[in-house]
C-alpha cells in the first residue's frame, strides 16, 4: 500500500487521537445528522475512493465512481437524461419454495447522511435493510444486506446479488471489459483484472466478509453471488460485500487488509466526517432548521473529497463528476475560508502545482486515456476572477504572506489575462451568456464585468499587502472605478431595471440573469438602483416555492442557432440552464436582499428555500443540497425535481449566505460586522478565522444597533476588525442602542482605534496605498463637531440622522502618507 501511505499519514496528522470518536459518539452524532425519508429521490453518497448514485429511492446502484487507481466508473446508461432507467446492481430473494422476487424496483424508505445511506423495506414475510458505507484509507466501499424472517415459522431464504463489472474509463467513457476474472479467498471473492492503460490496469474486487456465498456464478461482465440461510422467526442473516479497485501490485495487500480491518476503516471515515461537521468549528443560532443545515453543509463539503493522482482533493459531487474542477473548489472555499484555512491553503497550492509553465490557472484535472491531463483556464474564464477574489479573502483571514507570495505569479497572470479581455469601453466582453460554459455570442457582459471589478480591487489589496507592483495600484484602483461607472452607464437598463448584456450583433440581450445579482452583493450600485435590481429579480426570477430561476425568459431552446448551443446541452424550458433553479442563484438573491437591508426577508428565504427542511417540504422535495431543480409549474410530476442532490458548492453557498446574514461583512481591505439578530432567535455563536486563528464570536441582546463590541474582553469603538487586534481570542457583540461612536466602514487597514468618553473623541489610523481615495463611515449617538485628518481640519463631510437618532457620518480623503491619522470630535450631549 505504498501509494496510499501518504494519504494515510496525512489523515493521521490532521485528525488527532482525541478526535477519533467512540462507537456511542458516532451513533449519537449520526442520528443528529441523518434524515429519514420516504419518497421519490435521487441520492448520492461517497467517500475518498468511491461515490455512488441511486434513483427513485431504489437501493439498486445506478452508478459507481471508483477513484483509485484512476476515476473509472460502472454505469450502464447510454443517455445522461435517462440514466435513471438503468441499474448496475440487481438483487433477488426467494422465501422457501416461492418465486424469486426482484428487489428494489420500487421506492424504499431510507436513512441518509452525505457519507452513508441505509435503505429498508418490510412486508409480512421479511424485512430487508441495505446499507452503503465507505472506507477511509483503502479504495473500497461496503454493502451490508440484512434480511430478517418476519413469518411465524422457520423459513429458508435464498438471496442473490448480481453486479455489473464492466468499467467505463475516465473522461472518454470507453467501455472496457475485464481481460480475466477469478475467484479467490476460498471461492468467496471475485477479482477482475484489466490490462488496459485507460483503466490504469485496474483490479476490481468484490469480497464477502459475513455470510459465505454458495457456488458463485460470475462472468467477465458481472459478479453473481448466491446465499442461502434457514432462519427461525425473528432471526436475520447478514451479507457484507466489500467492493473496490486497486493496482496489480497492491491487490493482495489491500484485499487482505480490508478483510481484517474494513470495520475500522468505515468507523474511522464516519468519525472523520462527524468530527469535521460537529467539532472542528461551530455555527449555532438556536434554530433547528438552520443549525441542522449547517451541519449537513459541512458534511457535504467534508465528504466530497476524492483520490486523484496521490492526493485527496475536492470534487463537485460523489459520483457524477469524477474530475477536479477549479471553479467548484474556488466558490466553495469562499465559505470555507471563514472556518478552515488549512483546507483553503491546500486547495490553492494544488492549483499552483498544476499551473501551466506560463503560470496559467488550471481549469480541470483528470485521467484521460493513458495519463493525467490538465485543461487550463481560457482567456474569458471566470476562474481567473474567482481565484483572485479567493486569494484576497484567504489573505485577509489568514495573514499568510508566504502562501500568497508563492501564488503571486499566477495572480499576475490572471490579472494580465483579464486585462486583455477588457475592451476600450472599460467593460468585460465574453462569449458565454452570464456565468455558464455553454452558448456563444461575443459582447459586453455584466457578470464578467462585475467579477473583474471585484478581482481588480482584490489585486490592489494583495499587492499592497505584499508590497509588489505598488506603482500600479492607482491605475488598478482607477480602472475598477471606471469599470463600475461603465457597468451602470452602459449595462443598466431603465426599461428592465436590471443589469443586462449585449449580443455580438450589438443588440440588447433582454434576459434577466442571476449573475447580475453579484453587483448588489459587492456593493457596485447606489441604493436606488440596488433596490430596483433586487425588486426586478423578485418579480421576474423568483419562484416562491423553489427559489430563483437562473434566467428569464426561458427561451434558450429557441435561440439554439443564434447562441450556438450544442445538442441539447441547454435543456428544455425550466430545465438546467434554461430556467432551472440553482442553489448559487438562491444564495446570490439572498445576498442581494441583505445588501438592500432586507435581512428579515433574507432570513425567511434561507429558512423556506435553502435549508434542508425547506427543500424537503417543497414540491417534489427530498433531502438534498443540490446543483439544480426543475422549475416547470405546468408539470407537477417534475416541478421541483432535483438533479445532483449532493453538490460541493451548494454546501459552500449556504454557509456563505449564513455568515453574511448574521453580519460578517468584507471589503478588499478588512473584515467587519453588521450583526443581525432575528426576534425569534437567542444568541448567535460562530467561529470566524481572524489572523489565522479560529475565533469565537457571540451576538446577543436585542435591537437593530450594536450597543458594544468587545475584542478579547476589551471594548473598542469599531465594527471593523482592527489590523492590530493582538492574538485574537474572542469577540462579543451586544445588540441594543448605540452607546458610543463606532467605525462602521473603511476601505483601508484600521489600527490604533480609541474613544475617549471624557473628551468625546474618536481616533484611529488607516493604511492602504499612496493616492488611495479613503472612504470612511462612522455611526454615533451624538452629533459630530469636527474632523481632523493628519492634523488638518476636514470641513467637507456629510452626516445623516436616522429614525432611531443615529448619526451616520461619511467623509473621504486621500492617503498621502503611509498612515492617515483621523480624529473625530463630538459635541457634548
Amino acid at each position: 500500500m505504498k501509494k496510499l501511505l501518504s494519504i494515510l499519514l496525512f489523515f493521521i496528522m490532521t485528525v488527532s487521537s482525541g478526535q477519533i470518536l467512540n462507537d456511542s459518539e458516532i451513533l449519537e452524532l449520526r442520528e443528529k445528522l441523518s434524515v429519514n425519508f420516504f419518497g421519490d429521490s435521487q441520492i448520492e453518497v461517497g467517500g475518498p475512493y468511491a461515490g455512488l448514485e441511486f434513483h427513485h429511492s431504489s437501493p439498486l446502484l445506478q452508478r459507481i465512481s471508483l477513484y483509485y487507481p484512476v476515476a473509472n466508473s460502472i454505469d450502464n446508461s447510454t443517455d445522461y437524461w435517462y440514466r435513471d432507467t438503468t441499474h448496475i446492481l440487481n438483487i433477488r430473494l426467494k422465501v422457501n419454495n416461492g418465486e424469486y422476487e426482484e428487489l428494489g424496483n420500487e421506492i424504499w424508505k431510507y436513512n441518509l447522511t452525505p457519507y452513508r445511506v441505509s435503505f429498508s423495506k418490510a412486508d409480512e414475510e421479511k424485512k430487508v435493510e441495505i446499507t452503503y458505507e465507505f472506507c477511509k484509507n483503502s479504495p473500497a466501499f461496503v454493502i451490508k444486506y440484512k434480511i430478517e424472517n418476519k413469518t411465524e415459522n422457520s423459513a429458508t431464504f435464498e438471496f442473490e446479488t448480481d453486479l455489473t463489472t464492466v468499467l467505463k474509463t475516465c473522461h472518454t467513457y470507453n467501455t472496457i471489459t475485464a481481460d480475466s476474472f477469478s475467484l479467490f479467498n476460498s471461492n468467496t471473492a471475485y477479482k477482475y483484472s484489466f490490462s488496459n492503460i485507460e483503466t490504469k490496469f485496474a483490479q476490481l474486487f468484490i469480497l464477502n466478509t459475513a455470510e459465505k456465498p454458495i457456488d458463485p456464478i460470475g462472468n467477465l461482465h458481472s459478479a453473481k453471488f448466491n446465499y442461502e440461510k434457514l432462519l427461525k422467526p425473528g432471526e436475520s442473516f447478514i451479507v457484507e460485500q466489500i467492493i473496490g479497485s486497486t493496482t496489480r501490485e497492491e491487490f493482495e495487500s489491500i484485499t487482505n487488509h480490508l478483510i481484517k480491518n474494513y470495520k475500522d476503516e468505515v468507523k474511522n471515515y464516519e468519525s472523520q466526517i462527524l468530527t469535521q461537521s460537529f467539532k472542528t468549528s461551530l455555527f449555532t443560532t438556536g434554530s433547528e432548521k438552520l443549525d441542522f443545515t449547517t451541519l449537513w453543509a459541512k458534511a457535504v463539503i467534508s465528504s466530497n473529497r476524492h483520490y486523484l493522482d496521490n492526493e485527496l482533493v475536492p470534487m463537485p459531487c460523489p459520483a457524477e463528476y469524477n474530475f477536479y474542477f477549479t471553479h467548484d473548489v474556488l466558490v466553495t472555499d469562499l465559505a470555507v475560508v471563514f472556518y478552515d484555512l488549512e483546507r483553503v491553503k491546500n486547495n490553492l497550492l494544488f492549483l499552483a502545482k498544476h499551473k501551466s509553465p506560463g503560470d496559467v490557472l488550471p481549469h480541470a484535472y483528470y485521467w484521460k486515456d493513458s495519463s493525467y491531463a490538465t485543461e487550463f483556464s481560457e482567456k474569458d474564464s471566470w476562474n481567473h476572477l474567482w481565484f483572485l477574489i479567493l486569494c484576497g479573502k484567504y489573505l485577509r483571514h489568514s495573514g499568510d504572506l508566504e502562501t500568497l507570495e508563492s501564488l503571486y505569479p499566477i495572480i499576475n497572470q490572471s490579472i494580465n489575462i483579464t486585462l486583455n479581455k477588457k475592451q476600450p469601453d472599460d467593460l468585460m466582453w465574453a462569449a458565454r451568456p452570464d456565468g455558464w460554459d455553454i452558448g456563444t455570442s461575443y459582447g459586453p457582459r455584466t457578470f464578467m464585468t462585475v467579477m473583474a471589478i471585484k478581482a481588480f480591487k482584490e489585486y490592489v489589496y494583495i499587492s499592497t499587502t505584499l508590497q509588489k507592483n505598488v506603482d500600479r495600484m492607482i491605475y488598478f484602483d482607477s480602472l475598477s472605478n471606471r469599470m463600475n461607472e461603465q457597468l451602470i452607464n452602459v449595462l443598466w437598463s431603465d426599461e428592465l431595471n436590471y443589469l443586462i448584456n449585449y449580443y455580438e450583433d450589438g443588440s440588447q440581450d433582454q434576459h434577466y440573469y442571476i449573475g447580475s445579482l453579484l453587483a448588489s452583493h459587492f456593493g457596485f450600485l447606489n441604493s436606488e438602483k440596488n433596490e430596483k435590481l433586487i425588486n426586478s429579480a423578485t418579480l421576474n426570477l423568483l419562484d416562491k416555492n423553489l427559489g430563483i430561476y437562473n434566467v428569464y425568459p426561458m427561451d434558450f431552446h429557441l435561440l439554439k442557432d443564434f447562441l450556438k448551443f450544442q445538442g441539447n446541452e441547454v435543456g428544455p424550458p425550466f430545465y438546467y440552464a434554461n430556467g432551472g433553479v440553482w442553489q448559487h442563484g438562491n444564495a446570490w438573491y439572498t445576498l442581494g436582499l441583505i445588501s438592500t437591508g432586507q435581512n428579515d426577508a433574507a432570513y425567511s428565504f434561507i429558512n423556506n428555500i435553502m435549508t434542508m427542511d425547506g427543500i424537503i417540504n417543497s414540491p417534489n422535495g427530498q433531502p438534498a443540497m443540490y446543483e439544480y431543480r426543475i422549475s416547470d409549474k405546468s408539470n407537477l410530476e417534475v416541478y421541483g425535481k432535483i438533479d445532483k442532490p449532493q453538490f460541493l458548492w451548494a454546501g459552500g453557498w449556504y454557509l456563505y449566505s449564513l455568515y453574511n446574514l448574521f453580519g460578517v461583512v468584507e471589503n478588499q481591505w478588512n473584515v467587519s460586522f453588521k450583526p443581525f439578530l432575528p426576534d425569534d432567535l437567542g444568541n448567535i455563536n460562530f467561529q470566524l478565522t481572524i489572523k489565522g486563528e479560529l475565533v469565537p464570536v457571540t451576538i446577543s441582546g436585542n435591537g437593530e444597533d450594536v450597543s458594544s463590541i468587545n475584542f478579547n474582553g476589551k471594548q473598542l469603538p469599531t465594527l471593523v476588525i482592527p489590523d492590530d487586534y493582538p492574538e485574537p481570542e474572542k469577540i462579543e457583540i451586544k445588540m441594543g442602542s448605540l452607546q458610543t461612536p463606532m467605525i462602521n466602514k473603511i476601505n483601508g487597514k484600521l489600527s490604533q482605534t480609541q474613544y475617549s468618553q471624557e473628551k468625546k473623541q474618536l481616533s484611529f489610523r488607516i493604511e492602504s496605498f499612496l493616492g488611495n481615495e479613503l472612504n470612511c463611515e462612522v455611526v454615533s449617538p451624538i452629533e459630530i463637531s469636527e474632523i481632523f485628518i493628519d492634523g488638518k481640519n476636514k470641513t467637507s463631510f456629510s452626516t445623516n440622522l436616522s429614525e432611531n437618532k443615529t448619526h451616520r457620518i461619511k467623509f473621504s480623503t486621500k492617503q498621502n502618507l503611509q498612515f492617515t491619522e483621523v480624529i473625530l470630535n463630538f459635541k457634548n450631549e
